[in-house]
């Protein structure tokens, strides 16, 4: 007897919408005017004075949730239906969310040409602060990547910098990820092969963009 509850009924009598009642209490004002009645028959509350709704509440849960898995069942309810309703949810976001949503792109998408000195990687890097760059040939298409862990392996190793290139020191034929792919796809590879950043290629295998892992973190794709 909620008069939250009960003041709905009036507007969904006004929209000739469908009124299902699940109750506990027999002959009560929503089961009076439901198109369809389901009455629980529960016999006490757990509250020590049969008042505060407690195995009511639990049994209507219940109830509940076993109508919304058998209804799902009939109508093949998929977890793509539930990422529409419900997109800002853990399962929504991964489902939803794709690679372009989240990649840094256009000015924030570091590139680079393998014939480059290496100096002008590093301050590219340091300005968009992203860990990587990517490395493109004369048809702009991507060779290679470049990260800080790639850097620090380079400076352990050489005495001097100056004289190297882009290409000299990058790694070949990095794992990538297209713009259109899912977020939450781009986790298995970054997990399998140790890496935080994966570059974004278009069809002509063109650098559009780079996404990190913590981006992807943050995004609530992963928990």
């Amino acid at each position: 007897e909620t008069d939250e509850i009960i003041q709905l009924i009036p507007s969904i009598k006004k929209i000739k919408a469908g009124l299902v009642s699940i109750t506990c209490r027999p002959n009560s004002t929503l089961e009076r005017h439901a198109d369809l009645s389901i009455h629980l028959d529960i016999i006490r509350e757990a509250c020590m004075h049969n008042l505060a709704p407690t195995t009511s509440s639990t049994a209507t849960l219940v109830f509940g949730d076993a109508l919304a898995i058998v209804l799902s069942k009939m109508i093949g309810f998929q977890p793509e239906n539930f990422a529409v309703f419900h997109p800002k949810g853990s399962l929504g976001k991964r489902l939803l969310t794709k690679v372009s949503d989240l990649m840094f792109k256009d000015e924030e998408n570091p590139i680079i040409d393998g014939d480059e000195v290496l100096k002008k990687a590093i301050i590219i890097m340091s300005e968009k602060g992203l860990g990587a760059i990517s490395v493109v040939d004369a048809d702009q298409k991507l060779v290679g990547i470049i990260t800080d862990g790639d850097l620090r392996r380079t400076i352990e190793k050489y005495d001097s910098l100056p004289n190297l290139k882009v290409c000299d020191i990058m790694t070949k034929n990095p794992i990538v990820i297209a713009p259109d792919a899912l977020a939450v796809e781009a986790i298995k590879p970054m997990q399998e092969r140790e890496i935080m950043v994966l570059p974004v290629v278009d069809k002509e295998q063109r650098p559009v963009g780079m996404i990190r892992l913590h981006d992807i973190i943050k995004a609530g794709i992963v928990e």
